[in-house]
């Protein structure tokens, strides 16, 4: 069996085959391998990890696939954001770029898009006034909460990554997740 291995010298993966030998460099099993333990490269030597050793790659793994599952969970989160936004995004940035040139007084009634804001206002009853203001507050909402999610997720990686324990890294993760679910809720 052959063995390649992660930057930090870890195990990446035993194959039967050297392959892709370009890319990757193997190394050959130590004498009495099994696939059941834990090996670790310490400069260009395969040994197999104490004790010690495989309880700290295995809770690096457990914070790499936490942070990533959280890092998902983020990102569903902030597409859900667009619940918020006025209108398709495209439009949402379009209306946006308008408030801005509105405020400036550079949109007037002959300009261009002018007539989004305009026919909307109009449909919706309100002043073209109202209208930015509607726009605005629903643009300053959103950008709260894609900012509370990034936040969010800054410190969540941190917070991660100090867990020195199996235990703490999955009870940290649980708390992040309960913290997850009120990040926007008013």
């Amino acid at each position: 069996m052959f063995l390649r291995f992660n930057e930090d010298g870890t195990m990446a993966e035993v194959s039967p085959v050297k392959y892709d030998v370009q890319r990757y460099t193997w190394y050959d099993s130590p004498e009495g391998f099994t696939e059941q333990s834990m090996y670790i490269l310490q400069g260009e030597t395969v040994r197999q990890a104490n004790t010690e050793e495989q309880n700290s790659a295995l809770l690096q793994q457990r914070k790499h696939v936490l942070t990533q599952r959280l890092a998902i969970l983020i990102d569903d989160k902030r597409i859900g954001t667009s619940a918020v936004l006025p209108g398709k995004e495209r439009e949402y940035v379009y209306k946006t770029n308008l408030v801005s040139s509105y405020q400036e007084g550079s949109l007037t009634p002959d300009s261009p898009g002018y007539v989004l804001i305009a026919d909307e206002a109009e449909a919706r009853g309100v002043s073209v006034e109202e209208m930015v203001n509607l726009i605005k507050a629903k643009s300053l909402s959103a950008h709260k909460q894609l900012g509370a999610l990034a936040g969010f997720h800054v410190r969540a990686k941190a917070k991660l990554t100090k867990s020195s324990t199996m235990e703490a890294l999955e009870n940290q993760y649980q708390e992040l997740l309960d913290e997850l679910q009120h990040i926007g809720v008013v």
